[in-house]
């Protein structure tokens, strides 16, 4: 059960929830039509018919800039150096200055995720009184953790689901900050939305970002099986099964949409319902140009928890997807 992925997201999903009202809007059948012809990568149409407004080109900054795709193809990880020191504090997504007490972490260097944690590939930690616990990162290069449940604490904003994340750069210096997420915030979703959270499936999201690390506005999500078969949002006439959801603005809160089409400006999306421990490919599709064709955007994949979180961000299409990953086999530009 290997995988590979970027992630750092959900903390602004606690931001977008925690201060959102309960009533939820009905569902937009917008983007539940679509379907994929079976091969690597698939086709992908405007799913957005012209009289409702169609797609529009990948922007950044509420559609003030085009978003920059010129790395698209050549993309590569950051490459890894010579072990370093560094403290890790597990803080409490979406709940300012809270962090996750006596949790046990499995901190990957490699950026793998797997099923034991065996050194040197993966560190056993479990945080203190004040959420910190030493980990040691390889250079610049990408790492992976998993947050294993906690039930210590007494009520569901102090109790903490499993979650993974994958693609982190550590920072040069100072702390390395990783993410819990409450059963508070694990049940916001659903109940915003109108929708039931299935028992053993999980909730796969994150953001799509450009060369730049700009956050990508405009864009659409798809998300497949194992086995490649995609993963097809149950439509507007059932709380059950998958869906995949974007975000709406107001303010400085985000908030997940049953009516918003695409990404926007903060470039985020959540899905829930979806197939879990096994790897979850992620693509970022999107209109490069006014009137122009669907193109994969970036592809990635991440190892999708039951009953957990599992964050993906999708940067620009690699190309130095390892032998065997998901997105190896993906289209080129």
């Amino acid at each position: 059960m290997t995988s590979f992925q970027k992630p750092f997201w959900l903390f602004v999903l606690g931001n977008a929830l925690l201060g959102a009202s309960c009533g939820g809007t009905s569902p937009s059948s917008s983007t539940d039509a679509h379907q994929s012809d079976g091969g690597p990568g698939g086709t992908f149409g405007c799913p957005i018919p012209s009289n409702e407004g169609g797609c529009i080109p990948v922007a950044v900054e509420s559609r003030s800039a085009p978003a920059n795709y010129s790395c698209r193809g050549s993309r590569q990880a950051p490459p890894y150096g010579d072990p370093r020191p560094l403290t890790l504090r597990l803080e409490v997504f979406g709940m300012a200055g809270q962090v996750a007490r006596n949790t046990k972490i499995w901190f990957f260097p490699d950026n793998t995720i797997r099923d034991r944690c065996e050194a040197p590939n993966c560190q056993e930690v479990t945080t203190n009184e004040m959420g910190e616990a030493p980990v040691q990162v390889r250079g610049q290069g990408w790492y992976a953790y998993r947050v294993f449940q906690n039930l210590m604490g007494q009520t569901l904003a102090t109790k903490y689901t499993d979650s993974v994340q994958y693609n982190e750069a550590p920072p040069s210096s100072g702390m390395l900050r990783a993410t819990a997420v409450a059963f508070s915030t694990l049940e916001l979703i659903p109940s915003l939305l109108g929708l039931v959270r299935e028992v053993g499936t999980s909730i796969v999201a994150g953001r799509i970002q450009d060369c730049n690390d700009k956050n990508v506005e405009g864009a659409f999500v798809r998300l497949f099986r194992e086995d490649g078969s995609e993963i097809l949002d149950a439509g507007p006439n059932r709380a059950d099964g998958p869906h995949i959801r974007y975000f709406t603005s107001t303010g400085d809160r985000n908030t997940p949409s049953n009516d918003q089409p695409y990404t926007n400006s903060e470039g985020l999306y959540a899905s829930l319902n979806i197939p879990s421990n096994q790897l979850i490919r992620v693509e970022a599709w999107g209109q490069l140009q006014a009137g122009g064709e669907m193109v994969l955007l970036g592809c990635e994949a991440i190892l999708a928890l039951a009953n957990g979180v599992s964050i993906i961000n999708i940067e620009p299409l690699r190309s130095d997807y390892p032998s065997g990953h998901p997105c190896s086999l993906q289209r080129s530009p």
